[in-house]
């Protein structure tokens, strides 16, 4: 079976003391994963601590994701607690020049569908971005017809085209099919090895599954990054870098698949 291109979930590069986003840490970790093959970007998924990030740090995440992207495609999640919130994303990142932006139901308690829709027709009217709505939890899948904006960028749930790639044990931010390629949790390991995981060495996907079950998406992503001499400082507090058992399964897998 053929791949297509990966759209790689990004992590969310810290100084060391994690008080701020690091410009030169983002620029070096966009260059890697563009050496790596990356064909776009997702900015905003379980693998930037999303929730960890204020609405101002997501929208300084995505310009300086824009700026180093070149012109590959970056997608942005602007799902957040607030109407206005996912509507400062939505517009920032049209601002920016995003490609396109990922909707789920925002967090906290399960949306009615009355609200669901008058969400979705904020966004719509006021976001000014290409957005598509992904409910992982099925309940509001329904309504994704409801969000259609000018210029829509059709983004759908990755299982519905191709089930067997997806990574995340939960079908979270990562999972979804686009016109530019698919976005899944293998591009954290970078578009090289993540590639190599689909075409040669599928029985991996159980281990990386484990990985991000056990240990988070987050903390994964910056160990990959650490494993190859990126510096992306430690995951926010409470969060605590991987544990040195998990890291060590993910070298392993890393050598492995480099091998291939």
């Amino acid at each position: 079976m053929e791949h297509p291109a990966l759209i790689v979930p990004l992590a969310a590069p810290y100084t060391d003391d994690t008080s701020t986003l690091s410009e030169i840490r983002v620029a070096r970790m966009m260059r890697w994963h563009i050496e790596q093959g990356a064909a776009g970007f997702l900015v905003g998924s379980e693998a930037a601590e999303v929730t960890a990030l204020s609405i101002g740090e997501r929208q300084k995440l995505t310009e300086w994701v824009m700026r180093e992207s070149g012109s590959r495609p970056v997608y942005v999640n602007i799902t957040a607690g607030t109407t206005l919130a996912t509507l400062a994303l939505a517009q920032d990142a049209q601002d920016s020049g995003a490609a396109g932006g990922l909707m789920l139901p925002p967090p906290g308690p399960p949306l009615t569908e009355d609200e669901a829709k008058g969400y979705m027709a904020a966004v719509r009217r006021h976001g000014n971005l290409a957005c598509s709505w992904i409910d992982p939890s099925g309940a509001l899948s329904h309504l994704a017809d409801q969000l259609p904006t000018p210029g829509h960028v059709p983004l759908k749930p990755l299982a519905e085209k191709h089930g067997d790639w997806a990574a995340t044990p939960h079908g979270g931010l990562f999972d979804f099919w686009s016109p530019h390629g698919v976005s899944c949790a293998v591009g954290i390991l970078g578009a090289r090895l993540g590639s190599q995981l689909l075409q040669h060495k599928p029985m991996f996907l159980r281990p990386l599954r484990e990985l991000i079950r056990a240990g988070g998406a987050h903390r994964v992503a910056k160990a990959v990054l650490d494993i190859h001499g990126i510096e992306a400082g430690p995951p926010r507090s409470p969060s605590m870098p991987l544990a040195e058992g998990y890291h060590k399964t993910l070298e392993e897998l890393i050598r492995a698949l480099g091998s291939a």
